[in-house]
């Protein structure tokens, strides 16, 4: 007895294991019902198992490419790891006589062992672990930082590609407007070009080293020369892997004699990186004659600073403020913000309009290592009458700023002071407008439920007393999104229970 598996045809493919007395080779009869209809087919038993060859793994930095061939359609898989356990795989179930995988996310300059694993239609599998003794590979090593190329030495390791049809390409050598010996030209020898674009790429360089990365390079070009119905510019990427497009990081126009130009390359941290120089020019009607973009003395390094702390205050729960720099971009709301792990650099924090309040002035300062910053903002408000009450609000609902209005006025006789409504958020012109609180529910396990009504942007908390004169807060204050809020709180000695707003 055989048990084999083996396909049967027509009536589309179906794959199926039964008892038969065959050898491998052999040709069975079967058959099996489907939609209702008995096929009946001559199917030949396959047992032998598909042969690997050609085995092949061209690595890279941070990952590999592995490819082989097997002697029939099979599907592909690679066992992978630092050690002789393996421990990670990379599969592909589409049946092929030639395979191709690719490894990501490995370390550079680490040794890897691994095996190959193909299997047929049929289920045979066959496995290449190099007669047990597995495949290794090492991945590339990068440069790493402090890296300094004057470009004197030749061009090791750099590449260039050009566009189809392209009239320039990058090239190295001594300009006519030269800076200091060699530099990277997209048009070192001047010619009147039409189109071209082309792309300088540095070798491959290691940033996972630290948490702070920079880029400088001294350059000249003169994106000018074809006036305004013509293009011409370049742009500075950055590859951070083989899988996704360049990363635009900075663009250049018009002109620059030779300077130094730093850029940062923090948010690229943990990343072997590839840095890209593509210059493009299209002229459309007379060619142009250009020097191009030049760039010589490219430095880039890497370090590891303590990162600080940047809080920011202000004076109302409503406002809204955005604190940015060196790569960040942060938003917030409320009284009391604190971000912290955040890299030493100049920082600015912009509020946002609250209604009926002045707007403070941005602010500036420097976040030093392991250091800590602090932002305060406080709204005001103009009070001719001195009551507590901002003009502007007054104004909006009562169309006058009334010298008469004092803190105790009720326009609406709800009980809420005009002073309470405009703390609250709530209608001085409406007697069912004002801050409430709605009868509290006793839960089960001794807790109680205290609900209010509420207003945009306000913070409220709830507050107890047993005297009636040492108010405690009994939460922390609450932002809530709709027009009522609640807190759940245990029982408590307190007899009494209020609610604090904050504007």
């Amino acid at each position: 007895m055989f048990r084999g598996t083996f396909t049967l045809e027509p009536g589309g493919n179906y794959t199926g294991s039964g008892k038969v007395r065959a050898a491998p080779g052999d040709t069975v009869f079967a058959e099996y019902v489907k939609a209702g209809v008995t096929v009946q087919a001559n199917a030949i038993v396959d047992v032998a198992a598909p042969v690997i060859a050609n085995i092949f793994l061209e690595p890279d930095y941070d990952g590999a490419l592995v490819t082989w061939d097997t002697s029939e359609p099979a599907d592909s898989l690679v066992q992978y790891g630092e050690s002789l356990l393996l421990g990670r795989t990379e599969y592909s179930s589409e049946l092929s006589d030639s395979h191709e995988l690719r490894l990501s996310g490995l370390l550079p300059d680490r040794v890897y062992y691994y095996k190959v694993v193909s299997r047929d239609m049929a289920g045979n599998t066959v496995e290449d672990d190099n007669g047990g003794h597995l495949y290794t590979f090492r991945t590339l090593r990068p440069l790493t930082p402090p890296w300094y190329d004057n470009l004197e030495s030749g061009a090791a390791d750099w590449s260039v590609q050009d566009a189809d049809g392209a009239e320039s390409t990058w090239t190295l050598g001594v300009p006519s407007d030269p800076w200091d010996g060699n530099a990277w030209g997209s048009n070192l020898d001047g010619r009147p070009l039409d189109y071209t674009e082309t792309f300088l790429i540095s070798p491959a360089i290691d940033l996972t080293g630290g948490n702070e990365a920079t880029l400088s390079f001294y350059q000249q070009y003169d994106f000018t020369q074809g006036g305004d119905i013509d293009i011409e510019g370049g742009q500075l990427m950055i590859i951070t892997n083989s899988v996704t497009a360049p990363i635009l990081i900075q663009e250049y126009t018009d002109a620059q004699a030779w300077d130094e130009e730093v850029v940062d390359l923090t948010p690229y941290v943990g990343h072997i990186v590839y840095l890209v120089w593509y210059y493009q020019l299209f002229a459309f009607e007379d060619a142009i004659q250009t020097p191009g973009w030049l760039i010589d003395d490219v430095r880039v390094t890497v370090s590891t600073v303590s990162p600080g702390t940047i809080r920011v205050t202000n004076n109302l729960a409503q406002a809204r403020f955005v604190l940015s720099g060196r790569g960040v971009n942060r938003s917030g709301q409320g009284l009391n913000t604190v971000f912290s792990n955040l890299p030493p650099a100049d920082y600015s924090v912009s509020w946002t309009e609250v209604p009926y309040y002045v707007t403070p002035s941005d602010q500036t300062g420097t976040l030093v290592s392991g250091g800590s910053l602090a932002f305060g903002g406080t709204y005001t408000f103009p009070d001719a009458n001195n009551n507590g009450i901002s003009d502007i609000w007054e104004n909006e609902y009562f169309h006058v700023v009334d010298p008469a209005r004092t803190r105790t006025t009720d326009t609406d006789r709800d009980g809420s002071t005009d002073y309470a409504e405009f703390i609250a958020g709530t209608d001085p012109n409406s007697a069912v407008s004002y801050l409430k609180l709605i009868q509290p529910t006793v839960l089960p396990g001794n807790m109680i439920r205290i609900q209010w009504t509420s207003s945009p942007g306000r913070a409220y908390r709830v507050e107890g007393t047993a005297n009636g004169l040492n108010w405690s807060p009994l939460t922390d204050w609450i932002q809530p999104i709709g027009a009522s809020a609640s807190a759940t709180l245990p029982m408590s000695a307190a007899l009494m229970l209020r609610v604090a707003v904050r504007p």
